[in-house]
């Protein structure tokens, strides 16, 4: 669920496996109370005023600690300070020992004059990071002796004969204003705790890190679960999942989508499917049909059923063929076929489906899987497809499979068939993105509903500007506006009825 670079055509190519990736950046605030304005007491922060630093959209981080992600290269400038006293700021490398000062020697203090000011600062030194709470910490120096009065991640702290001490980050742009980010540039502000004006100009200065690299455009992401209920643990009842634990397949920090859909993205997929076994005493059928007839079925023939002998396992699996899907909703039916007579007990879609006669509500539950095949949150091009055929135990593995899609090069009438939005401010609408609907054909085609769906749609918005019949050769248009309701990846899909099928646009943003 912004990031990807946004562009009116995206050329995908899908990789197996490959899933968003989390937002790459150098630094990261946690915790803390968030403000959209300076904290200001009696000096209405002069410093950052004759710094140039303003606000365009951000927030403030008070009482907030600071990460690093990975081992980055910290950089540190003096911008100034109004403190009376002479504040000091301290750098360490935890593993090394080695540190960088900031002796707080460009301030107003006492004589009113301010030294620094605006870009580019004072340079002060550069120390490398490893990955974590970035190991901060201010020292008084003056009066003497020194006293320790902020350490990140544990602020505020109590300042001996004074108020408490705290401290406050913020993101900074390349112009040096404050943004939401991330960004590889924070704002760094202390309250010494020498007064009551708690102002946070006692030190100001900035931490720079690595420039942040682009992200990657988003996956090719051509299987999505949508619906259902997520859970963060395997569905288990009697057999404890055998069947997964032997495979190898685990949780990696995902979820499980128990009665959920699975949709195709894009211009549809060549699907292949992988038996992994079962524990079913009965035998099940997976079938995977498409609109021109071709199916594929899988009969379940690794299971260990009343044998007890576990006869498939490990990757990489049973392949079971492929079969060639359209956009939309997977087609794809389990059916219970010994003991006969055939039984039609879950479709993709219509879950839980029927009740089993003489048994129970069968069901299914899908998760997405990475390149090891653990199960994950976010979306990528392999499903791991469970089966609870109607027995009492509700363990969802009376057949195991996984479903890997790839791209396949056919005409579709939507271009492009995703839209990637970037970085957006949460609570705030991104610029419009525009799809458009080619009539390929030399008929008419007709325009039915176009509607959101998938994970997140509240956080997207369209305008058509399809008329219901479009000419042959035709074109017309849609737009969508993403407008991030927390910070976070959304995911959602622009589904169109284009003729006698629905077509599906992927969308995609992340919430800042």
């Amino acid at each position: 669920m912004h990031r990807f670079g946004v562009g009116t055509l995206l050329c995908l190519a899908v990789t197996a496996g490959f899933a968003v990736p989390a937002e790459a950046a150098g630094f990261l605030i946690t915790g803390g109370t968030a403000t959209n304005t300076v904290p200001e007491g009696s000096s209405g922060h002069s410093v950052l005023g004759q710094a140039g630093i303003g606000f365009a959209g951000g927030s403030i981080w008070v009482d907030a600690t600071l990460r690093n992600e990975g081992d980055i290269a910290l950089t540190v400038f003096d911008v100034g300070s109004e403190s009376a006293w002479k504040d000091q700021f301290r750098i360490f490398n935890s593993t090394t020992n080695a540190n960088v000062t900031d002796s707080d020697n460009h301030d107003a203090g006492t004589t009113g004059v301010f030294v620094n000011g605006s870009a580019p600062f004072q340079f002060v030194a550069s120390i490398t990071q490893s990955s974590g709470v970035t190991n901060l910490r201010f020292w008084r120096v003056q009066p003497d002796p020194d006293v320790r009065i902020v350490i990140n991640g544990s602020s505020p702290s109590a300042v001996s004969g004074s108020g408490s001490a705290s401290l406050a980050f913020a993101y900074l742009d390349d112009t040096y204003q404050i943004v939401s980010g991330p960004t590889n540039r924070i704002l760094v502000l202390l309250e010494d705790g020498s007064g009551d004006d708690r102002d946070y100009d006692d030190y100001v200065g900035i931490l720079e890190g690595p420039p942040v690299e682009p992200p990657p455009p988003p996956p090719p992401v051509v299987l999505s679960i949508s619906g259902g209920t997520q859970v963060g643990a395997i569905p288990q009842g009697n057999s404890g999942n055998q069947v997964l634990s032997q495979a190898g397949v685990g949780m990696a920090g995902g979820n499980i989508w128990v009665d959920g859909t699975l949709d195709i993205l894009g211009n549809g997929a060549m699907l292949t499917l992988y038996d992994v076994g079962s524990e079913s005493h009965w035998i099940n059928e997976l079938r995977l049909g498409n609109t021109t007839g071709s199916t594929l079925s899988d009969l379940d023939d690794h299971f260990r059923g009343t044998t007890k002998s576990f006869t498939n396992g490990t990757a990489p699996y049973q392949l079971a063929g492929t079969v060639v899907q359209g956009s939309g909703v997977a087609d794809f039916e389990f059916r219970r076929i010994d003991p006969t007579p055939e039984y039609q007990i879950v479709v993709n879609g219509q879950s839980p489906m029927m009740m089993v006669p003489e048994y129970d509500f069968a069901s299914i539950a899908l998760a997405y899987l990475n390149d090891s095949n653990q199960i994950v949150s976010d979306p990528t091009n392999r499903v791991l497809v469970l089966l609870e055929d109607g027995g009492a135990d509700r363990d969802y593995d009376d057949y195991v499979g996984i479903l890997e899609a790839n791209s396949t090069p056919a005409p579709y009438p939507i271009s492009p068939n995703s839209l990637a939005f970037g970085n957006v401010p949460r609570n705030t609408s991104s610029s419009p993105m525009v799809v458009t609907i080619t009539n390929l054909g030399s008929n008419s085609l007709k325009i039915g509903t176009i509607k959101l769906a998938g994970a997140n749609p509240a956080q997207f918005s369209r305008i058509s500007q399809c008329p219901a019949n479009l000419p042959a050769g035709g074109s017309c248009t849609a737009s969508v506006v993403f407008t991030p309701a927390f910070k976070n990846i959304a995911y959602a899909t622009l589904e169109f009825k284009v003729g006698s099928s629905v077509k599906v646009v992927g969308l995609f943003g992340t919430g800042i």
